[in-house]
């Protein structure tokens, strides 16, 4: 049996309706609404609430969802501040990613105070990194778990904002890591730490998927999967 090692997986509610939203600031978006790229540099939604100018994954509270981002420098961490715009609380995980195996940075319960609110992180782990990814378990907090921007603070003083981003979903675009669940007994395609698989999803439990392929068993933790689809 192959074990490919990560997070978890969680079980998902119907999606709720939505509505796009102008930008209220009347600023040009860095990219597509609510897409990874509206958490590169600094925040810039006008105070709390649903905004497209923030990264907001593609079903609410579908379970576990990632935003990954990058920095122009590597930095020994200090900290990481993120700033969410609506529905604050659902973070549980702060992973470094510049290797095949991440280093986490902190784990536990995060703050579920009125957005907007940047939460200071405080790095657990010693380590340099340019690559950060936000681990959400978006049953926490109803609603979208919106972000606005991430900040990575080094142990030099240096503070950068983020360059470059992606995530395991975003709003209006893509089949949600979160809504894993729904292709369970079924074929799929998947790509898992940059390598490409297939077969059946005979079952999920807890953090964990198993596909197979004729004889071939794999056992795999949701948070490392880049994206899943039904079988073409």
């Amino acid at each position: 049996m192959r074990l490919v090692c990560l997070l978890t997986v969680c079980f998902a509610t119907a999606a709720i309706a939505r509505q796009p939203i102008r930008d209220r600031t009347g600023g040009a978006l860095t990219g597509a609404a609510w897409s990874p790229q509206q958490a590169i540099g600094k925040p810039n939604c006008p105070g709390a609430g649903d905004n497209q100018l923030a990264w907001a994954s593609m079903t609410a509270d579908a379970g576990i969802e990632w935003l990954e981002v990058d920095f122009a420098n590597p930095v020994p961490v200090a900290k990481i501040i993120v700033h969410q715009n609506d529905n604050p609380g659902a973070i549980i995980r702060i992973e470094a990613h510049d290797t095949d195996e991440p280093t986490v940075l902190w784990s536990g319960e995060s703050a579920k105070g009125p957005a907007p609110l940047a939460e200071v992180f405080v790095a657990e782990a010693k380590t340099t990194t340019k690559t950060i990814r936000v681990v959400l378990d978006t049953r926490i907090v109803p609603g979208w778990n919106e972000i606005d921007a991430v900040e990575l603070v080094g142990r030099d003083g240096s503070r950068q904002w983020a360059v470059a981003a992606r995530a395991s979903s975003a709003y209006n675009s893509g089949a949600s890591v979160g809504g894993v669940w729904q292709f369970s007994g079924k074929a799929v395609e998947l790509k898992v730490a940059g390598e490409v698989m297939s077969g059946v999803a005979e079952s999920i439990d807890g953090s964990w998927i198993t596909i197979r392929n004729g004889q071939q068993v794999t056992l795999i933790n949701v948070t490392r999967i880049d994206w899943i689809r039904a079988a073409r």
